[in-house]
């Protein structure tokens, strides 16, 4: 993985974040994601599945299946799809890269139109999706008063912040 990184600094000397607006990689790049293509088995949100990474002349595709045999990566039989490689983000220190392909939620709402799939070392893969926030209450007061009713607070009451909630996965590379 450190080769890779280094090829693809080397390759984009400068340059953290390659664009991919059509979904093509730069020619430069296509060696190195070359590596990075193939099958990687795990669980995201908890179900076991599988992630095969291709390139189809310069751009990367992704199939999920899981292992009752859905390809519906957020489940439910919502008819999500993952589509065209739109971003890559080197990072050097970390020692990985990161992916955002577009996204389709289908028939569900998830606030996010991206999946990310940090590559890391070892053949290792993180995999997430922005699902929505969570609204939470932190008065900045004292903590014995009942929280109130949001409705009727006013918008961008600083007692309150959102955090994120993902659906997360973790793959390995087998071939």
């Amino acid at each position: 993985m450190r080769i890779l990184l280094l090829g693809l600094g080397l390759v984009f000397v400068g340059c953290k974040e390659i664009k991919t607006p059509d979904g093509n990689l730069p020619v430069e790049a296509i060696e190195v994601a070359q590596e990075l293509t193939g099958t990687y088995v795990g669980k995201f949100n908890g179900e076991p599945a599988t992630i095969q990474f291709e390139l189809e002349g310069s751009a990367p595709k992704v199939t999920f299946q899981t292992d009752a045999g859905s390809k519906d990566i957020i489940g439910d039989d919502c008819g999500s799809t993952i589509g065209d490689l739109r971003k890559v983000k080197i990072k050097e220190k970390k020692g990985s890269i990161l992916a955002r392909f577009q996204f389709d939620s289908g028939d569900c709402e998830i606030e996010d139109q991206f999946v990310s799939f940090a590559f890391k070392g070892n053949g290792k893969l993180k995999v997430e999706i922005l699902k929505d926030y969570t609204l939470v209450y932190i008065p900045n007061h004292d903590l014995n008063i009942p929280l109130p009713d949001v409705s009727d607070l006013p918008t961008g009451s600083r007692d309150f912040e959102y955090f994120p909630n993902y659906l997360t996965g973790k793959f390995a590379k087998v071939q």
